[in-house]
């Protein structure tokens, strides 16, 4: 009867088309392809997708949009075109839903324009939506995870498998009888395909006729008890001998356990492990005084885990900082409530307090003190100092340490403070213009390289061998000290003036040692002449720093000069300074000897 039905459709089909292709001119027209003017139906909760194929049979003078609906029970969700819509024998291809088997009416629509709501016009055609198969399955109901079970399936002319085992799926494309295996979870479908083409599905879950076990102490002491609690099957036998869902041991060594389970189709076997320990033997190292404001570390050994108590902190060592006597107590586990505790307490010893007082902020390159008091025994951060005072003479602001140690118990208080450094003022030692620490010809050659510079007075003139309090300059001195220590005299400027305080101080030190590893500007002697003649005067110029470079030579006055004996008289040397502020009247000033040894200078 189906079949006469679906004959008796094609034939209306065949006809229309036919009626179709005579139609007079002006009218829309389309096929449908014989293979798809029969589609596929499937339900309201799983439609079947169908793809129709059409085409235009002629055209609408005036139409360039083409489209076509579909009577409710199938959906269109897609039309696409093959060429231009709007040419004769243009084909497209209707995407469609069908949820339900029957005859269905589609409509050709015309319009002007994709954008237009004129129908030019329209035309109707129909098609038919049958069901496909419906598919039983026989087989098991329950089964054993891990087997292998055989379902057979009816109702359709071909099967598709399908299978889901928990770690992957898989297909088998064959006939009506499948052998399928049960994993940790099991779940199977079959598709069948009838002889009109259209297919459908049957999904099928087979209960797992699996055993779940508990235990309530994997781990346990020795001669204690543990539980061991089964479910999911209809009957149970234990290797103790027990038919019981749940049985209580008390094991004395590590015992494993069998459980064979029953369900209908489905036996189970399988094993329980409970471990069985013994009870731990705590030992736990530790000092028993400490001074206060410090810390020690507690150690426990001979167990698995450790909870100790005050704080429940977890691991086998602690560190703790009481400031009063204290117990500290350990629970160390093997697993299965097989625990020991042991104690450990602590008392406390009072380090001493610790008082640091400092003179005050300073400025770079003057000294400051600090001084303690509290405790018997300092020793400093910067050097070895066991009293209870330290001067020091920062560079920058910085922090300072003492370890105070009282003689009473030995305990040591770490007390800090800090040295503030001002960087808007310098110490000057009149005469010291290199700030090395001592008078010496290198300040003289200071003067020269800090020559007209200028900068802020200082409040007081003198050139007393004393630390006087000046403002900053902008710069430095070849030291990398404060520009303000190469004006000697504290007039604001840095000229011939300053050498009274040199002369006045010469070889005079103080504690000040220099923050510059730099060495001093290169000495070179520069002959005026290729040659030097012997038992006359010859000119050389004594320059400091790259003879080449006219731009960073600087001529100064400090300098040692040594004679090879064999070729050079000592007292053979004249030196004259060129014009500079040291001879601002351009009057040279000469370093020579009156009578010569031998009445001659040699060379």
């Amino acid at each position: 009867m189906k079949k006469n039905l679906l004959q008796s459709v094609k034939s209306f089909m065949f006809i229309a088309i036919f009626c179709f292709a005579s139609s007079s001119k002006g009218q829309m027209n389309f096929s449908l392809t014989p293979n798809s003017s029969t589609i596929c139906a499937g339900n309201a909760s799983n439609p079947v997708t169908n793809v129709i194929s059409c085409a235009l049979t002629s055209t609408v003078p005036g139409a360039s949009y083409y489209t076509f609906t579909i009577t409710s029970g199938i959906s269109i969700f897609n039309i696409s075109w093959t060429g231009t819509a709007s040419t004769l024998g243009s084909t497209c291809n209707i995407s469609t839903w069908c949820s339900a088997p029957g005859i269905y009416t589609i409509t050709g629509i015309a319009y002007a324009s994709n954008s237009s709501s004129v129908v030019i016009s329209s035309v109707t055609n129909t098609i038919l939506a049958v069901a496909g198969p419906t598919i039983s399955v026989a087989g098991p109901s329950t089964v054993c995870p891990n087997s292998i079970n055989t379902y057979t399936a009816s109702g359709a002319s071909t099967y598709t498998w399908f299978g889901s085992t928990g770690s992957g799926s898989y297909s088998i494309n064959g006939g009506a009888v499948a052998s399928m295996t049960a994993g940790a979870l099991a779940s199977f479908s079959v598709r069948g395909t009838g002889s009109n083409g259209c297919s459908n599905a049957n999904i099928f879950s087979p209960s797992l006729g699996s055993t779940t076990v508990t235990i309530s102490n994997n781990t346990v002491c020795a001669g204690s008890t543990a539980t061991l609690s089964a479910s999911g099957a209809l009957s149970y036998n234990w290797s103790n001998g027990s038919s019981a869902a749940s049985i209580v041991v008390s094991p004395t060594a590590t015992t494993v356990y069998t459980l064979i389970s029953t369900n209908p189709g489905c036996t189970m076997t399988s094993t329980h492990v409970i471990a069985v320990t013994g009870v731990p033997i705590l030992s736990v190292l530790s000092a028993t005084t400490i001074c206060s404001g410090t810390s020690l570390n507690i150690i426990a050994s001979g167990a698995n885990t450790y909870t100790w108590l005050p704080g429940n902190i977890m691991g086998n060592a602690i560190v703790v900082s009481p400031n009063a006597a204290t117990c500290y107590t350990v629970i160390g586990s093997n697993g299965g409530n097989c625990n020991a505790t042991a104690i450990s307490c602590v008392s406390v010893i009072p380090s001493p307090t610790v008082n640091l007082v400092s003179s005050g902020s300073v400025c770079a390159g003057s000294s400051i003190t600090f001084t303690a008091s509290g405790a018997n025994t300092y020793t400093w951060s910067t050097i070895i100092n066991n009293g209870s005072t330290l001067s020091v003479i920062p560079s920058i602001s910085g922090i300072y340490s003492v370890a105070a140690q009282s003689t009473l118990n030995n305990c040591i208080r770490i007390a800090t403070i800090a040295a503030v450094v001002s960087p808007s003022c310098a110490m000057v030692w009149p005469g010291d213009a290199n700030r090395d620490g001592m008078v010496s010809n290198l300040d003289v050659l200071e003067l020269g390289l800090a020559a007209s510079s200028t900068g802020a007075a200082r409040s007081t003139t003198s050139n007393a061998w004393a630390g006087q309090y000046a403002n900053a300059w902008s710069g430095t001195v070849s030291t990398g000290w404060n520009k303000a220590h190469a004006d000697c005299n504290g007039d604001g400027v840095v000229n011939s003036n300053d050498n009274t305080a040199i002369t006045t101080n010469f070889a005079l030190t103080h504690s000040f040692k220099s923050n510059s590893t730099s060495a001093n500007p290169d000495i070179s002697i520069v002959p005026q002449q290729n040659l030097a003649y012997e038992a006359i005067w010859n000119k050389a110029d004594i320059i400091l720093g790259d003879p080449s470079n006219t731009i960073t030579q600087l001529y100064g006055v400090a300098f040692d000069i040594n004679y090879d004996q064999s070729k050079i008289q000592t007292d053979s040397v004249k030196i004259i300074y060129a014009a500079s502020f040291l001879n601002a009247n351009n009057q040279n000033i000469d370093f020579s000897k009156a009578i010569f040894a031998n009445g001659k200078l040699y060379c």
